[in-house]
């Protein structure tokens, strides 16, 4: 992955690392620039943006996001969780019952430990949790 800034002559395709305000709205980070988000970006005077580039075997922060709670979680039913729609990198994990989180702090350290980029954040172990609390969130 090639990340910095990006001339917008260079720009299609890349991901926006920064969410960018415009007169009438906003581009979010994470956007995949096309040419329209180009155009916006021309007409409020910018030249370049902060962008991800993805090489040939890089995986975007959203799937890996995804396999990531999906490979924590791999039947949400049968644990009482329900992994919401991946954004920016991230997936958050509710509780679909109300219950007790058992949490296995072992292994959220040897997740955390593979790499800087990935983050697991969990409640404490035993938390009573209702039903739409968040229990964990990936990123």
């Amino acid at each position: 992955m090639r990340f910095g800034p990006v001339p917008l002559d260079q720009a299609e395709g890349a991901i926006l690392a920064h969410s960018i305000l415009l007169p009438d709205g906003r581009l979010r980070k994470g956007c995949r620039l096309g040419a329209g988000e180009i155009a916006l970006l021309r007409a409020v005077g910018r030249s370049e943006v902060i962008a991800a580039r993805l090489d040939a075997g890089d995986l975007h922060e959203d799937a890996a996001a995804r396999a990531v709670a999906e490979a924590l979680v791999p039947d949400p039913v049968a644990a009482g969780l329900r992994l919401n729609a991946v954004g920016t990198g991230r997936v958050n994990i509710h509780a679909d019952v109300t219950g007790v989180a058992e949490v296995r702090a072992d292994r959220i350290d040897a997740l955390n430990a593979v790499d800087p980029m990935i983050t697991l954040a969990t409640v404490p172990r035993w938390q009573r949790m209702t039903r739409g609390e968040m229990v964990a969130t990936v990123k």
